[in-house]
């Protein structure tokens, strides 16, 4: 069965560079823009005019990724790829080939050699392929456009998993280490007694768009037998008792084994969908279930459905969409830390 979901708009004002159609500017700034990046590679005038074009450029980004549907933009990528091998960028036979790489993406072409071109690290094919994935692999690797696909997959995974613990620990779960080493469970939370003793279980794991639950050599993910093994994992490692207890609801089938999806919209837009299902191991065979009753939260609920990062109609949407934005900020600025250093 098919849980209820929640659709999160995410325009391009609520989270740096997103390639939305929101509101686009006049034509004329759009070819300010396409100017703009155009100077980043040529870096023909002054420091503060090169800045002011680099803005407009960066703005401009947002517009052309998504006007240049129509007219021919052959020239603008030719004119590209001569200024670039005249910069030294690259060679004349570069110049022919990522001619003929680009010309095949179609009419975003130019923004996005532009953008590699000015990267360094950027490597022309997997940036590429990178930008004709899910509308949060673009946006990702726009930010990061040295990271390879699989990298990207990784920041996606990453950024999907934290928006989940965050949710979860501000609906009133306290997190565990669900982890040993980069091997897990996603999201173990627990809930505690007076006594401080363990009185529910919460078992989640993220996944993105259409990734399946693993297979492994101790059973499916999310299965009995592989969280069980998780769970002892985690305290041979740990020696943490709190362990041994949450192995005891686990053995029970009294915790609640929940899968959180991230699904980008099916039209292309900045739209994402999140679902939630109740996951039930039946002889080690997974059924998915809608969420009822006692399981209910936030997220499930009608109202909550449709949400805009730019105009959130109330407390809890706004601060999903906080939660979106840190996140993702947070991701690429410890990206680029790393890169500095």
């Amino acid at each position: 069965m098919t849980s209820r979901s929640l659709a999160i708009w995410v325009s391009a004002f609520s989270l740096s560079y997103v390639l939305s159609a929101a509101a686009f500017p006049n034509p004329q700034s759009v070819r300010e823009g396409y100017q703009g990046l155009k100077v980043m590679i040529t870096g023909t005038r002054t420091v503060s005019q090169h800045q002011r074009s680099m803005a407009r450029g960066v703005s401009g980004a947002h517009v052309v990724y998504r006007s240049m549907q129509s007219g021919d933009t052959s020239n603008d990528l030719r004119q590209l790829l001569t200024l670039a091998q005249a910069r030294g960028d690259i060679s004349l036979t570069q110049v022919t080939r990522l001619g003929a790489t680009y010309r095949a993406v179609g009419n975003n072409a130019p923004i996005l050699l532009a953008r590699c071109l000015n990267s360094p690290g950027c490597d022309h094919q997997s940036f590429l392929i990178t930008q004709q994935r899910s509308s949060l692999h673009r946006l990702m690797s726009w930010q990061l456009p040295h990271l390879s696909p699989i990298a990207v997959n990784h920041k996606v995974g990453e950024l999907n998993e934290r928006v989940m613990n965050a949710y979860y620990t501000s609906s009133g779960w306290r997190q565990l280490p669900g982890e040993v080493g980069r091997n897990g469970i996603d999201g173990l939370f627990v809930k505690y007694r007076s006594d401080r003793s363990i009185r529910d279980v919460l078992v989640s794991e993220s996944k993105y768009n259409f990734s399946p639950l693993g297979n492994t050599q101790h059973g499916r993910q999310m299965s009995q037998q592989w969280t069980l093994k998780k769970i002892d994992n985690l305290y041979s490692s740990t020696g943490d008792p709190r362990y041994l207890e949450v192995r005891r609801f686990v053995e029970q089938g009294a915790h609640r084994n929940i899968l959180w999806r991230l699904m980008p919209s099916a039209d292309g837009s900045s739209a994402f969908i999140i679902q939630r299902q109740r996951v039930r191991d039946e002889a080690g065979m997974l059924a998915f279930d809608e969420i009822r009753g006692g399981h209910r939260m936030l997220v499930d609920r009608a109202a909550n459905q449709n949400i805009d990062t730019a105009q959130p109609a109330n407390a809890f949407q706004s601060t999903m969409a906080r939660q979106i934005q840190d996140v993702f900020d947070d991701i690429v600025a410890q990206e680029q830390t790393r890169i500095r250093r």
